[in-house]
This record gives structure tokens, C-alpha cells and sequence, in this order.
């Protein structure tokens, strides 16, 4: 019975290895396991199709997420001492991960990464809290004139040798695209930190230090989200810039070049618009991937799922910046309970999707005429571009199958403010046959270059250029989207499985691997349905579940902090542990039952001569207080022995 219940507490481990096995397919399960409830799926009146498709999305995007929930990472949260009444001023430095925990995350091979909290600056010029990540190369490019922030930016210098002693990161300033508008969509809590090989991977692995705003309203919490009110993301950009070079002030370079796509492609213009009025040292210029312009313009060319989407998104946070606006202003009363549910699950684009697009598009989400009120064209003067004064250079790329950043309302911005400021050292290209991402893949060497170009100081005529560029064996049979997305996905082999079981002394019969989160929970309920008792050792995020069902849960104490909420013991050295932990229950039980034995015997025994029934057996009052003591001294001296017998455990 012993040896079954041993061989039960043991029976699954999961394991981390870093042996090379034959390739072997891998599980593709999820690692999450929502279900919406009774509740939420009446409130929000969903059918049963839209229920599964809502599921999915919130599985896969809580699976992407690195260890687990954003509401269990403690670096978003603010410091104990952070004042609200006087928050840090904009610029400022509040919280800083020099190295951030890259096993998490889905990254190209030699970079790494850095996280920060810092003060940004809201439209109308407070401070607000903020996240960003810094994504740094293996090494840095070399240019000849870079200068550490330390420095101002008319010094001369140079790290054009690699290795230097003291290298110079050249800066890239990049506001992302869209992820959401909720706190999980924080692109630094996203395991491909969102936008992937399209842009971030890609200038990192070219020598470019990126630093990445999330956003405020997306990481730290309490914080409403003005999402796409694009001069607010250029605060957080330009923000984000200077706390970084504040943090690394001889690392990072006082020069930076910005690079936006979407959102970000918008939130760049907006940066070069900014930079016209407010000028930062050590600007070089911006590129702007299929940026959003006139924003009422672009979204009456999107589909209506888009739409949806999006208004809804701008609905939930415009009332940050739009005093007296409500949420409820522009939605249905079925947009705005599809709204709400969206806001309780922490969903982004995946789940946003499928609440906005449900049912074939025949739930009304918008009110008739929300474009023509107060508030969309109090939004559509602030958020717009292509009106104001630029900073160049800047390059525009822009694609002709668009279906967001529409290309005749790209065309009619760079138009006008060419029109109006000829000076403006504006290029714009326009890429035939491609959509909104794969602008980016079909122009990379072109904004790859200019950005090297900026770092090298070449001149740029003071006049706006615009060319259209195409496929020299035509457009009839390239790729016309990313038919791929980037998952995490986790599954021991058997080879690896059954090397930790022959070191730990487990029989090849009693192991199991390559199982998913639920299948891991389902083999512990197995086993207590025969009537055995469970103890689980995990050592990650993916074995919550299971350890939670186990009668006693066991974490590895380097693993995942989420795990630590369903663990019952944490080990702080490695599996001997549970051996140990086994021994000390064992003898902590035996001794708890010699307690019990002994306490009933003695109570009984003193209980009949306390009352008289041994007529014939008398003690002095005495001896009958000293009685207690005695009672006492063996149960003592059983705790006392778990100590003596430490080492033999």
C-alpha cells in the first residue's frame, strides 16, 4: 500500500529538458481552459457557435501570455510609495527589470530584453503610469556619429570598431499596432510582444535597440486606455524614449529613428507632428507603415467587424480625454454588454473579434449615425493626421489592397501636406497589390535602409516624393497575407520523461508525458477515483490546474509565481525534496498518533482517580499537580525527536 501510494505522489513530472531528441509531433492544446458561464453568455446574448469561437479566442491569447495572467506579474504593479496626487513628472523613471525573464517569451535567438514602468504624459499634459520593453540586440550597429544620451548631440563619436569597450546602442522609438485596448494586451506581456518578426524581431536582429511603449492603460493597472487618440501614443512614445535613456544613459543612444505600422503607423505621424511643435533632441526622422490619417475616413473603409471592433475599443476610453462621454454613447445596448464582457474576460484582437463579428454580422453593435455626433468629430480633429506641420524625413509606405489604413486616404493626406508644406522631407511609396502587414514584408529592405540612412546622416532633399512600386513578375501569384501565427507550445518527450523517472527510482510503468494542462488535471482525478492520494511536483505555469486537483501540490521553487497560488509546498533545491518532504510527514504523522495514544490513555487513567473511582489508590494534592507535567513531557520529547532524526530523513 506504501509502495502504491510512493509510487502515486511520483507517478507525473514535469519535466524541463534541454536534450535534443528526434523530432516528435507536440501537443497543440491550449494552456488555458475557460469556459464562459451561464451568466456572461446571457448578458451578452451569444449564441452558441459565437460561445465556442469566443473560448477559443480567449485560450489562445491566454496562452500566449508569459507566465501566465498579467494580474500575477507584480513588475506592472506600481511601487508601495508611488504618489498619485504628485505623480513623477513625464520623463520619469518608476520602475526598472534590467533583465527580463526570456524563457517566457517566443524571441529570436541572442537578443534580450528589458522591462520598465515610467511616468508618461497624457493629451493634455499630466503624467500618467506607463510600461515599456527594450529589446536589445547581441550587439549593437555601428554608425559613425552616434552620441550616449550622456552626451549632447553635436559631440563627435564613433563605435564603428565591434567589439568596443563601450558600445552605443542605436535607439529605434516604436509604437506598435493595435493589441487591444484592455491591460493583458500589453505587448511587453505578450509572448511574441505582439507585432513579432513584422517589425520588432527584425530591427533588433539588424543592431537596433527597440524601445517599446505599450501604451497607457495597457499594463499598468487602473489606468483607462485612450486607445487610438494617436497624439496620446506619441506622449507615450517620446516618454518612453527618455526614460530609457535615462535608465542607460551610456548604453542607449541620444539619436532614434521611429518606426510605427497601423496604429503605430498613425501614432508615428502623429510623433513627426508633435516633433514640429515640441522638438526632442536627437530625432532623425520616422517611418510611417500603413498609417491611419483621417480616421473617420479609414474606418468608413474598413468591414464592419472591423468597425465594430474598433469604435467599441475608442468608445470604452474616449471619456479619458472627451470629458462628459460616456461608453454607452456609441454602442447598442448589445455592443455594449459584448463591450463589457470583453472588458471582464481582458480580451485583445482575438477575443475582440469574435464578440464583434458573431451571429454573421446581424447583431446591431454601433447606433445608426454614432459618426455624425459631438464626440466622433471632436475625435476625428484630435486623432487625425495629415493637417499639421511634420518633422522630417519621413518615409510613407503604404499598400493598394488596404483594408484598414485605406491607400486613396493615405495618397489624400501625404497630398495635402505636401501641398501645404513643401518643405517637408516626405517620401512616400505605395506598394501594388499588398494589404496592411505585408507592406512590411514586401518594402523591408526599403525601410531597413532608410533607417540606416538616418543613423548615417544622409542628406534629404527639402520636397515630398511619391513613386508606386510593383513585382517584377507580377502580383498574380505572391503571398497577399501572413498565413501563419506564432503559439507556444509545450509537451515532454517520453524519451525525456522516462530519463527523470529511471533517476528518481520510478518504475517505467508509472509515468506519463506529452500531456496538456487538462490532460494532466484528468490524470490526477484518475488516480483519486481509484481512492489514491495525490501529490503532484510541477515546476510551471502549465501545471496549475493539476496541482490545484492533487491532494497535495508540490512546486519547484524556481518555476512559475502563478503556480505558487495552487501549491501546497514549494521545494526550495530540486526533486530529492519530495523524498524528504515524504520522511518528515511520516515521522510527523507517527508522532501526532503516539500524542493521541498517549493523551487518552493517561486522561483516562487520571479522570478515574481524580473522581474517587480507585477507592483504594490515593496521592497527595501534590503529586496530583505534578501530574500534569508528566502528561506533558512525552509529547515533548516525540516533537523533539522529528529534530533528532533530521538527518536520517
Amino acid at each position: 500500500m506504501r509502495r502504491d501510494f510512493f509510487l502515486c505522489c511520483l507517478a507525473w513530472l514535469s519535466v524541463y529538458t534541454a536534450a535534443q531528441d528526434t523530432l516528435q509531433s507536440q501537443n497543440s492544446t491550449w494552456n488555458s481552459t475557460l469556459t464562459l458561464t451561464d451568466v456572461q453568455i446571457r448578458a451578452a446574448n451569444l449564441s452558441a457557435e459565437t460561445v465556442q469561437n469566443v473560448e477559443v479566442a480567449v485560450n489562445y491569447e491566454r496562452t500566449n501570455q508569459p507566465g501566465g495572467s498579467i494580474e500575477n506579474d507584480d513588475f506592472y504593479n506600481l511601487p508601495d510609495d508611488y504618489d498619485y496626487a504628485n505623480p513623477p513628472k513625464p520623463g520619469s523613471i518608476i520602475k526598472v527589470e534590467e533583465h527580463t525573464n526570456t524563457t517566457f517569451y517566443t524571441l529570436p535567438p541572442t537578443v534580450s530584453m528589458s522591462r520598465i514602468l515610467y511616468a508618461s504624459e497624457t493629451l493634455n499634459g499630466s503624467s500618467v503610469p506607463a510600461s515599456a520593453y527594450i529589446l536589445w540586440p547581441y550587439i549593437p550597429r555601428a554608425f559613425p556619429y552616434l552620441t550616449p544620451s550622456t552626451e549632447d548631440r553635436n559631440s563627435r563619436r564613433s563605435n564603428t570598431t565591434q567589439p568596443s569597450s563601450n558600445p552605443v546602442y542605436p535607439v529605434i522609438a516604436y509604437p506598435h499596432g493595435t493589441s487591444g485596448f484592455n491591460r493583458a494586451c500589453a505587448p511587453s506581456h505578450l509572448r511574441s510582444l505582439w507585432d513579432s518578426v513584422q517589425e520588432p524581431f527584425t530591427m533588433a536582429l539588424q543592431g537596433y535597440a527597440v524601445i517599446a511603449p505599450d501604451y497607457a492603460g495597457l499594463g499598468v493597472p487602473n489606468v483607462t486606455s485612450p486607445y487610438f487618440v494617436l497624439p496620446a501614443q506619441a506622449n507615450d512614445l517620446f516618454r518612453a524614449v527618455e526614460a530609457a535613456q535615462k535608465t542607460w544613459p551610456h548604453l542607449l543612444s541620444r539619436e532614434f529613428v521611429i518606426v510605427g505600422h497601423s496604429q503605430g503607423g498613425g501614432t508615428a505621424w502623429a510623433a513627426a507632428a508633435r516633433q514640429a511643435k515640441r522638438p526632442v533632441q536627437g530625432y532623425l526622422g520616422a517611418v510611417a507603415a500603413s498609417p491611419f490619417l483621417d480616421v473617420l475616413d479609414d474606418v468608413a473603409g474598413e468591414g464592419q467587424a472591423q468597425v465594430n471592433g474598433r469604435i467599441s475599443a475608442v468608445a470604452q476610453g474616449l471619456g479619458s480625454v472627451y470629458p462628459g462621454f460616456e461608453p454607452g454613447q456609441w454602442p447598442t445596448e448589445a455592443g455594449l454588454n459584448r463591450l463589457e464582457l470583453l472588458t471582464e474576460l481582458q480580451g485583445c484582437n482575438a477575443v475582440s473579434s469574435a464578440l464583434f463579428s458573431a451571429e454573421n454580422l446581424t447583431v446591431p453593435i454601433l447606433k445608426d449615425g454614432w459618426e455624425n455626433t459631438a464626440a466622433a468629430k471632436w475625435w476625428n480633429s484630435v486623432a487625425s493626421n495629415g493637417k499639421d506641420e511634420v518633422q522630417g524625413p519621413m518615409l510613407v509606405i503604404q499598400g493598394t489592397e488596404d483594408g484598414n489604413a485605406i491607400v486613396n486616404v493615405t495618397t489624400q493626406g501625404v497630398q495635402e501636406t505636401c501641398e501645404r508644406f513643401p518643405d517637408t522631407r516626405l517620401q512616400y511609396v505605395v506598394f501594388e497589390g499588398l494589404g496592411h502587414v505585408p507592406v512590411l514584408y514586401g518594402g523591408q529592405h526599403i525601410w531597413l535602409d532608410w533607417i540606416a540612412e538616418r543613423f548615417k546622416r544622409a542628406s534629404v532633399e527639402r520636397c515630398c516624393g511619391m513613386e508606386t512600386v510593383a513585382p517584377v513578375r507580377g502580383v498574380d501569384n505572391i503571398v497577399s497575407d501572413q498565413n501563419w501565427f506564432i503559439s507556444y507550445n509545450v509537451g515532454d518527450t517520453d524519451k525525456a520523461g522516462q530519463g527523470i523517472a529511471s533517476r528518481v527510482g520510478i518504475d517505467a510503468n508509472n509515468f506519463a508525458s506529452r500531456h496538456s494542462p487538462a490532460q494532466n488535471m484528468e490524470f490526477v482525478k484518475q488516480l483519486q477515483s481509484d481512492g489514491r492520494i495525490v501529490l503532484l511536483c510541477g515546476d510551471g505555469t502549465n501545471d496549475a490546474v493539476a496541482i490545484a486537483q492533487a491532494n497535495v501540490g508540490v512546486q519547484i521553487g524556481t518555476a512559475s509565481d502563478v503556480t505558487n497560488g495552487f501549491c501546497d509546498v514549494t521545494l526550495l533545491g530540486g526533486l530529492e525534496g519530495i523524498l524528504a518532504l515524504l520522511g518528515i510527514s511520516k515521522r510527523a504523522f507517527s508522532r501526532i498518533t503516539f500524542n493521541f495514544v498517549w493523551a487518552a490513555v493517561y486522561n483516562v487513567f487520571a479522570v478515574l482517580l481524580a473522581s474517587g473511582a480507585l477507592v483504594k489508590f490515593r496521592i497527595p494534592p501534590a503529586y496530583a499537580g505534578l501530574g500534569e507535567i508528566v502528561s506533558v513531557c512525552p509529547v515533548i520529547a516525540a516533537a523533539v525527536s522529528l529534530i533528532w532524526g533530521r538527518k536520517s530523513v
